[in-house]
């Protein structure tokens, strides 16, 4: 049996890099992202209408995005996956989550996307972690949309003290203090915007970055997480995807 070329590379690359599980680092065939046990466990956010289970209120107020979304709970094997993908550069994690995300857009109709952006990462951070997870889930969603990925739209000071590391109120406090316009004179008239991060939380930063692009009047601004919290109750709908979600490129079956 002839040895193509490109299963030749694969071999090369299984010997000296090979692929690993994102969530438990088992080593795995070069077209999987998690291992089959892993697989098993993932807890997908149920075919419901998103309104179920993201709070009514932010803060006391209705929130300023116009439509959110997560792929995960945040809990078990999702949970060390997004570990993983901040501190050990699990980066198929965002192209996995992208290619099963854009089915949520389109079943929800939030997919007329017209650029997509994330929650920014302050630049000494960025420089000590060597990359920004939030901003490489983005541009995985933005290929996926086949629409721009713009990643000047929102700064962020330096704060002293992670978000997940404050309490609720402070959250709040923090993220208002935090986040801001790069450029307050810029239009997004009649633009949909998609900001994109690894988890939603409180909610505190995501609604922070949509009401401050709501200032510039985008028109309609919705936020993507890889994993949602279970800060809000996930019911008895929590439920697994059907079809064999486990490897890279493929999809899950479509919601109905």
């Amino acid at each position: 049996m002839k040895l193509t070329m490109k299963r030749f590379s694969e071999l090369i690359l299984d010997v000296f890099f090979p692929n690993q599980c994102v969530a438990c680092n088992k080593a795995v065939p070069m077209d999987m992202v998690f291992c089959e046990e892993c697989a098993a466990k993932l807890e997908y956010l149920p075919e419901t209408p998103w309104q179920a289970m993201f709070p009514p209120e932010i803060n006391g107020a209705h929130p300023s995005f116009d439509y959110a979304n997560a792929l995960f709970f945040y809990d078990g094997t999702a949970r060390e996956a997004v570990l993983n993908f901040k501190d050990k550069a699990a980066l198929s994690l965002a192209a996995y989550s992208a290619e099963r995300l854009v089915l949520k857009l389109e079943s929800d109709g939030f997919d007329r996307i017209d650029l997509v952006t994330s929650v920014p990462m302050h630049r000494s951070k960025r420089l000590e972690r060597g990359y920004d997870q939030a901003r490489v889930f983005a541009e995985a969603m933005a290929e996926q949309l086949n629409v721009p990925y713009d990643g000047t739209l929102l700064g962020r000071r330096r704060s002293r003290m992670a978000q997940h590391e404050r309490g609720m109120s402070e959250r709040f406090a923090s993220a208002d203090k935090t986040y801001f316009l790069t450029d307050p004179a810029r239009t997004l008239e009649g633009k949909r915007i998609l900001i994109c991060d690894d988890i939603f939380t409180t909610g505190a930063t995501l609604d922070k970055c949509a009401s401050l692009l709501k200032k510039s009047a985008a028109e309609k601004v919705g936020v993507l997480t890889i994993c949602l919290t279970d800060s809000f109750g996930r019911g008895e709908s929590a439920g697994r995807l059907g079809g064999d979600p486990f490897e890279k490129g493929s999809s899950p079956k479509p919601p109905h």
